[in-house]
């Protein structure tokens, strides 16, 4: 039996809202939720990416949602993409009421937020940014009434589990609380028994249509994963595609071998910028992009309509998360293909796959040709070509683009152009058929003195004899030399045969006996002494009953010193 959406007891104006956005009837997953949602029930509800969820609890929120009273209902979200595609369906349903819908999520400025925030009556945030305002004390929880945790198994999955159960107890004065998902753990289910009171579990059909979705996998070695995909993407004549990677730097590689072999490539992961990630999913939603390589950020809640084909470059871990990756295709009596590449890191995943779906029917296909692509680039071999004209030939280095050989010609006047004008290549005396010929430096040029083109040993002159260094000369104007510029070591009159001359007694050694230091010797200060000792020490200072000036009181707060 079919339902509609005036059955469910919606206003007029959300009725108005819903067909502008090209509603005609509800689906599963809202005829069944919104009814309990408008009583004021709290539910869980469990169903497929692509559903409907996100119209099924905003019309909710919009229904019971006032413009003059404050933030009344706050929906968590675990990605920016799913945040912003959710602040956009509630932005839809609520233009009849006027509501203001604020989105909140990291990857961007938080001024622009905290404006927003003053004035919002619905938030869409990420658990982390939320609780960044929170921090801040730039969010009001005291008025919400709702709260809704849209793919409640992701959040958790991704470690947000203690953000969300204090924004929990934070909204204090709610009286609503809402899990949506596409499938429901325990971890949920725990959740829901100390924040949700009586709730109500709501369970959709899959909206993926085993009979119009068509599956295969091709068994290929870790090699030729790359290729393989490379050339099934360049025959698919699908007009969207989405090719799913388990790690960011895979989503990277595949993205600059798709450009390579000219394929209008677009990349999503979590290491983009939000403005970046942004730019990337609208090129692919409007079509001007036709592939879409993406990690599972973009598995839940971004909604992408006509996708005609899944490429599974990974096996993901987890086999609900192929569940989602489906997901993508043959929505709505479309049909829709799946295609994945299992190597020999992903036979495992694979069987984990196979032993939780096995209503799905996944065919082997042989490995078509593969075709031979350039895997150290990702722009067409461009910048190889580019290094190996660059190369200068005998040296290695970097160079200047060089000129074809056959166009040298021999310029005279290169002397008269500026340096940089000049040609290094061209023909000159020094080189011989274009190229250039070792030109010999002047240090190693044959002269008079040099034989065979080698470096004598050493050459001769007046003062050397048979090539050897001559005895050391004494220098007799050593004296007229500054004396840093005198050997210290060099004979002069003083010193016999290079050695320091024997220690000399100065005047002041007068006293010294064989160069030793003569005894102690009294000082007229020492007349106290009584046999070079030290005399007894005796009391300085006063005589005993005075004082000393320096022991007289002293008033230490203002005003003259009195004795």
């Amino acid at each position: 039996m079919t339902t509609t959406f005036e059955k469910l007891g919606l206003s007029k104006e959300l009725l108005q809202s819903l067909s502008q956005m090209g509603f005609s009837a509800p689906t599963l997953i809202q005829a069944k939720t919104i009814p309990l949602l408008l009583g004021g029930k709290d539910v869980i509800g469990e169903s497929s990416t692509g559903s409907g969820k996100t119209a099924a609890f905003g019309c909710s929120l919009v229904e019971h949602s006032n413009p003059r009273d404050g933030l009344q209902a706050i929906i968590l979200t675990p990605t920016r993409e799913l945040a912003e595609q959710v602040k956009g369906v509630i932005v839809d349903l609520a233009k009849s009421k006027k509501l203001r819908v604020a989105a909140v999520y990291g990857g961007m400025s938080i001024n622009p937020q905290i404006h927003a925030l003053k004035s919002a009556n619905i938030v869409v945030a990420t658990p982390g940014r939320f609780m960044d305002h929170m921090e801040r004390g730039t969010i009001d929880t005291s008025t919400v009434q709702a709260v809704v945790l849209d793919e409640a198994d992701r959040m958790l999955d991704m470690g947000f589990i203690k953000d969300m159960e204090f924004i929990l107890k934070a909204c204090k004065s709610r009286s609503q609380t809402m899990f949506f998902s596409a499938t429901i753990s325990k971890d949920i289910e725990k959740l829901s028994k100390k924040y949700m009171r009586d709730p109500v579990k709501v369970l959709a059909e899959k909206q993926v249509d085993p009979g119009k979705l068509r599956q295969s996998y091709y068994d290929v070695s870790n090699k030729l994963k790359l290729p393989l995909l490379a050339g099934l993407i360049q025959h698919d004549l699908s007009e969207r595609i989405m090719v799913f990677c388990n790690m960011r730097s895979t989503v990277d590689k595949v993205t600059k071998i798709l450009k390579n072999e000219s394929v209008e490539v677009v990349a999503i992961h979590g290491g983009f910028t939000q403005a970046f990630r942004s730019k990337a999913l609208d090129r692919f939603v409007r079509g001007r992009a036709q592939v879409l390589v993406c990690t599972d950020v973009a598995a839940r809640g971004i909604h992408v309509d006509n996708v005609e084909h899944i490429y599974n470059y990974d096996l993901p871990k987890d086999p609900n998360d192929y569940v989602h990756r489906i997901g993508r295709t043959a929505r709505a009596g479309e049909e829709g293909m799946v295609s994945n590449l299992v190597g020999e890191a992903d036979r495992s995943n694979f069987s984990r796959v196979k032993k939780l779906n096995k209503n799905f029917a996944i065919q082997k296909k042989e490995l078509p040709k593969i075709e031979r692509i350039d895997m150290k680039s990702g722009d067409g071999g461009k910048r190889n070509a580019e290094h190996k004209e660059r190369r200068s030939g005998s040296r290695g280095g970097f160079t200047r683009f060089r000129k074809d050989r056959d166009s040298f010609r021999k310029d005279d006047d290169k002397e008269d152009k500026p340096y940089h004008k000049r040609d290094s290549y061209k023909k000159d005396d020094n080189k011989e058929g274009g190229r250039s010929s070792y030109k010999k430096r002047t240090s190693y040029r044959k002269d008079d003195e040099r034989e065979g083109s080698k470096r004598p040993s050493y050459r001769r002159d007046d003062n050397k004899e048979g090539g050897k260094r001559p005895p050391y000369k004494r220098d007799n104007d050593k004296e007229d030399r500054p004396y840093h510029k005198r050997g210290s070591f060099k004979k002069d009159d003083n010193r016999e045969g290079g050695k320091r001359p024997p220690f000399k007694k100065r005047d002041s050694d007068n006293e010294k006996v064989g160069g030793k230091r003569p005894l102690y010797k009294k000082r007229d200060s020492d007349n106290e002494k009584e046999g070079g000792q030290k005399r007894a020490y005796k009391r300085s200072g006063p005589p005993k009953g005075k004082r000393s000036f320096s022991s007289r009181p002293k008033k230490r707060f203002g005003g003259a010193r009195k004795y």
